[in-house]
């Protein structure tokens, strides 16, 4: 995101148009308005601190009654891929996208997409530690995100607790050396998908049944397998087609859908690795397993919106946001 870390320290009272100035800045066309709970005063305000941290950033934010939101038009002219975390420490915070509706509390966090419009509502004072991500840092099936975007996170106990006291510990930071920061930013990435994997009832890898969760584990070992499949992983497992398929049936997915998703996120991580930048796209994919290109292009650009060629390019040129 534009604009310094030292632009607000986070003692600093912004009130009205510096206020939309800063949430503008920081957050790709954020606008503000009076929540009723202010409307005796008519004025927004706030104060936010932000400290970059190699892959993600942190911001340490509290403000009046108000609402934030994100147009459609700012997506346009101000595109983010950016995930944000938003932890409460004080007061409720309301987020509605995609059709849905969200309300956090205090030891709770809700997850939403700033590449979408959305809409941020705080009746009375608040007080919220930020982090944003880039979703592939995750390394997360999509699906699996989108689902934990429609409802609170508690981090009150196990993984959650440990990301939120991480998160209580950068308020503190104020400036260190890029070594230390970059490695602050990575184990935020590495504790906060901890925290989803918790709460992903519904996700193939945490799913109680133990047949799954050892044909997930066959396929994840064998992306590189072009003969990977539904008959293959039933021969080596001494199973029919049949029981493969209901298997997965039972969790609501299918063994080809997910054979899909891992291969192309495995491919999309390679294709912005500095390590693989001599190689060429083809053998990236030959790499797991992949060599129908059109297939590639076809099922790249519709999980992706873009074909392989254009997210190597745009996310080894572009600036990266924070």
């Amino acid at each position: 995101m534009s604009g310094s870390p030292e632009a607000a320290p986070p003692d600093s009272r912004l009130v009205g148009d510096l206020w939309h100035l800063a949430m503008s800045e920081r957050f790709f066309g954020l606008q503000c308005s009076a929540a009723r709970a202010a409307e005796s005063s008519g004025q927004v305000e706030g104060a936010v601190r932000s400290l970059p941290l190699g892959p993600v950033t942190f911001h340490q934010m509290r403000g009046n009654g108000q609402d934030l939101a994100r147009t459609q038009t700012a997506t346009r002219r101000e595109p983010s891929d950016r995930l944000k975390v938003s932890l409460i420490r004080r007061g409720r915070m309301m987020v509605e996208q995609n059709g849905h509706t969200v309300t956090a509390g205090p030891g709770e966090f809700a997850l939403y997409d700033t590449a979408r419009p959305y809409r941020l509502s705080f009746e009375s004072n608040w007080e919220v530690s930020v982090l944003t991500v880039p979703p592939q840092g995750l390394d997360l099936p999509e699906r699996r995100v989108a689902r934990l975007m429609e409802r609170p996170i508690d981090v009150r106990n196990g993984p959650g607790q440990v990301f939120a006291s991480y998160l209580s510990g950068l308020v503190a930071v104020e400036s260190a050396h890029q070594l230390t920061v970059d490695s602050l930013g990575q184990a935020g990435l590495a504790l906060l998908t901890g925290a989803l994997v918790e709460n992903l009832s519904v996700a193939v890898d945490t799913v109680p049944d133990a047949l799954v969760t050892q044909l997930v584990h066959y396929v994840e070992t064998h992306l590189a397998d072009p003969e990977l499949g539904t008959t293959t992983v039933a021969a080596v497992h001494h199973l029919t087609a049949r029981s493969v398929q209901r298997a997965f049936a039972a969790q609501g997915l299918t063994l080809t859908a997910l054979i899909r998703e891992r291969r192309l996120a495995a491919i999309r991580r390679d294709l912005v690795d500095p390590a693989h930048a001599h190689r060429p796209v083809s053998m990236i994919a030959a790499r797991w397993g992949v060599s129908d290109a059109s297939w590639l292009s076809r099922s790249f650009r519709a999980a992706y919106g873009e074909t392989p060629s254009e997210y190597r390019h745009t996310h080894r040129t572009a600036v990266t946001p924070t």
